[in-house]
């Protein structure tokens, strides 16, 4: 029979995983990719995106310093979801587990590049990056081949059919000394049209600002297109 202490630790464990959903998701920083996501949800530091229902695979994570800020170290993930054995969407997900030591503003910002379906810089001040960027990729493998290698690879290495026309949504946000970065791939069919897809970026936008802010520690990813493309 455990003794008294031994089930009084079991308890205070059960307790602590209640309260805090995010010790059930991946940790990104401490698991070895590729590897499936069986708990609905990936963890950089203390923040968690919890994922829609689906065939998640953390394929690869790095840790890198921003230009102009090597003081802090940020980690990206890379996420791919498969729908019967095709291209769902793949996440960019990029935070730090500690934020920057003092504020600088970084030269990082999507809302400068020339092309984009649709851009919105909601910026206010000079410590503050708040950007939503909306692309379309003529050549989505192409895309992922050049951000990430090692995903394209392990595309390639599933035989998952290759994507042209894809849209990417971008969301980077910096408030004072906390920043973070997001974007998503999808196959361009499954937005069926701008106006679609506008709103998914606002949503986006909604759900990420708070979370690169610490106002909350875990996010769900906005619904994802309710009717994929046909293949």
């Amino acid at each position: 029979m455990p003794s008294r202490p031994s089930r009084l630790a079991s308890l205070l464990a059960a307790i602590v995983c209640l309260a805090w959903p995010g010790a059930h998701a991946t940790d990104v920083s401490a698991d070895a990719p590729p590897m499936q996501v069986e708990d609905g949800a990936v963890r950089i530091g203390s923040r968690t995106v919890r994922l829609p229902a689906g065939d998640w695979t953390l394929v690869h994570a790095k840790d890198f310093h921003p230009a102009l800020a090597r003081d802090v170290d940020v980690t990206t993930a890379w996420l791919v979801l498969l729908r019967d054995g095709r291209f769902g969407m793949a996440m960019q997900l990029s935070l730090p587990v500690e934020d920057m030591k003092k504020d600088r503003r970084l030269p990082d910002n999507p809302c400068k590049a020339r092309e984009g379906a649709l851009r919105g810089d909601y910026s206010h001040a000079r410590s503050e990056l708040d950007c939503l960027a909306v692309f379309g990729h003529h050549d989505l493998q192409a895309i992922l081949q050049q951000r990430s290698p090692r995903t394209a690879r392990w595309l390639a290495r599933r035989g998952v059919p290759k994507v042209d026309d894809g849209v990417e949504f971008t969301y980077a946000h910096r408030e004072g000394v906390m920043l973070g970065r997001v974007a998503f791939y999808f196959p361009a069919q499954d937005f069926a049209s701008d106006d679609e897809a506008a709103t998914w970026a606002s949503d986006l936008r909604d759900a990420f600002e708070p979370l690169v802010e610490r106002k909350v520690t875990q996010v769900d990813i906005p619904a994802l297109p309710a009717t994929p493309g046909p293949p």
